[in-house]
C-alpha cells in the first residue's frame, strides 16, 4: 500500500511556533511524528524539533515494523532532549509531547507522550483516537468530567507526562498489537493547538466532503482559523490517508448508491450556495435598517446550518451504506491499546 501525506504547521497567535513535524517512507516502512514544545519551559521549540529528528534519524538507523522499533524511537527522543539539556543549562526545563505513527505498508503501530493526538478513521468515521496525558483526560478517566469538556476546561494544558522529564517519568502509551491498514483508512496526528478548535464531528464531516488529502487538511484548518484569537496556540497537523489498489472492492451497488446519494447532496448544496449569494445580492441594496441587516444574516446562517445538515445526512447514509457492505465482507481487524500509569504534573503553556 502507498500513502497520500499533507501536513500544516503554523504559529497562531504566538510569537514563535513551538511545534516540529516530519515524517520518512523507506521501502515499505514509513513513520510520521508531531512534537510539540512545552510553552510554560524555556526552549520547547528545541525540545521538539530535537525530538522530531532524533526519531526520524533512530528510525532510518532502523527501519523496523514492531512495538520494540517503536520504543526505541521514542527512547531516542527522550535521551536527545536529555543531552541538549545537560549541554545548555538554559534550555534544562525544556519539554516536549510527540505522536508518532509507524507503518509496513500493511499494518500500523502508534505511540504518544502527553497530549499531541492520533484520530485514526475507517470508512470515514474516527474508531480510535489516543487519550491524552493531561490532567483533564483523568479526571475523564474518573468519571468527573466529560471528554467534551476538555477543550474548554481550565487545566487543559497540565500534562502528567511529556519527553524531558525524568527517566521515571518518561512512559509512553503504546498500540503493542498492529492493526492492518485497509484501503481509504485514515490517520490524522496534531498537536493540541489544532484539536482544540476542530471537533469529532467535524474531522468526520470536513473527511467526507474532501475529494483527498489535501481538502481534508484545507477544510479543517479553514475551520480552525474561524476559530482563531490573537492568543491562539500554535498548531500542526498531519494528514496520512492510504491509498491501495490492494484494498477490498466496495461492493457495485453499495458504491453505486452512494456516488448517486454524494451527488445529490453537491447538487443541493450548489443550489443553496447559488440562493444564499442572490439572497445578499437582492437584498443588500434594500438594507435600511440594523433589523433589517440582522434578517438577512438570519437567513444566512439558516441557509449555512440546512448546508451542514446535509452533508451531516450524507455522512449517515454513507456510513450506513458501507455498514452494510463490512457486514457483506465480514473483515477481520484486531485493535488493542495498552496505557500505563500517571506521573508528576507538568504546565504547558
Amino acid at each position: 500500500m502507498s500513502f497520500l501525506t499533507e501536513a500544516v504547521s503554523r504559529i497562531g497567535g504566538r510569537e514563535i511556533n513551538e511545534d516540529s513535524y516530519g515524517f520518512l517512507e523507506m521501502n515499505h516502512n514509513a513513520c510520521w511524528i508531531v512534537a510539540d514544545g512545552l510553552g510554560g519551559h524555556r526552549g520547547g521549540e528545541n525540545a521538539s524539533r530535537i525530538a522530531v529528528e532524533a526519531a526520524l534519524a533512530s528510525f532510518r538507523a532502523t527501519p523496523e515494523f514492531s512495538a520494540a522499533a517503536l520504543q526505541h524511537h521514542l527512547d531516542a527522543a527522550q535521551q536527545a532532549i536529555l543531552q541538549a539539556q545537560k549541554k545548555q543549562p538554559s534550555f534544562s526545563t525544556m519539554r516536549t509531547t510527540i505522536v508518532m505513527l509507524l507503518t509496513d505498508s500493511q499494518r500500523a503501530l502508534w505511540a504518544h507522550v502527553g497530549d499531541s493526538r492520533l484520530y485514526c478513521l475507517e470508512n470515514g468515521r474516527i474508531v480510535f483516537c489516543t487519550k491524552d496525558h493531561s490532567v483533564v483526560q483523568a479526571m475523564v478517566n474518573a468519571g468527573e468530567l466529560q471528554a467534551s469538556q476538555i477543550r474548554h476546561h481550565e487545566d487543559r494544558n497540565r500534562l502528567l507526562r511529556c519527553l524531558g522529564n525524568s527517566e521515571a517519568d518518561f512512559r509512553p502509551t503504546i498500540l503493542f498489537e498492529p492493526r492492518t491498514l485497509q484501503g481509504g483508512e485514515a490517520f490524522l496526528l496534531c498537536s493540541d493547538g489544532f484539536w482544540e478548535g476542530v471537533t469529532e464531528p467535524e474531522i468526520e464531516i470536513d473527511f467526507a466532503k474532501a475529494e483527498g488529502t489535501r481538502e481534508w487538511l484545507a477544510l479543517m484548518e479553514s475551520r480552525l482559523l474561524e476559530r482563531t484569537t490573537e492568543d491562539s496556540d500554535n498548531y500542526t497537523a498531519i494528514a496520512v490517508r492510504v491509498d491501495s489498489e490492494m484494498a477490498p472492492n466496495a461492493d457495485d451497488s453499495l458504491s453505486s448508491s452512494l456516488k448517486k446519494s454524494r451527488f445529490a447532496i453537491k447538487t443541493r448544496l450548489a443550489r443553496l450556495g447559488l440562493l444564499g449569494v442572490l439572497l445578499i445580492a437582492l437584498e443588500i441594496p434594500a438594507l435600511h435598517s440594523w433589523n433589517d441587516f440582522k434578517a438577512l444574516e438570519r437567513k444566512v446562517r439558516d441557509l449555512t446550518e440546512e448546508r451542514d445538515a446535509l452533508w451531516t445526512g450524507m455522512l449517515r447514509e454513507k456510513n450506513r451504506l458501507e455498514d452494510s457492505q463490512n457486514q457483506l465482507q465480514n473483515p477481520q481487524k484486531v485493535s488493542t491499546t495498552v496505557a500505563t500509569g500517571s506521573s508528576v504534573g507538568s504546565d504547558k503553556k
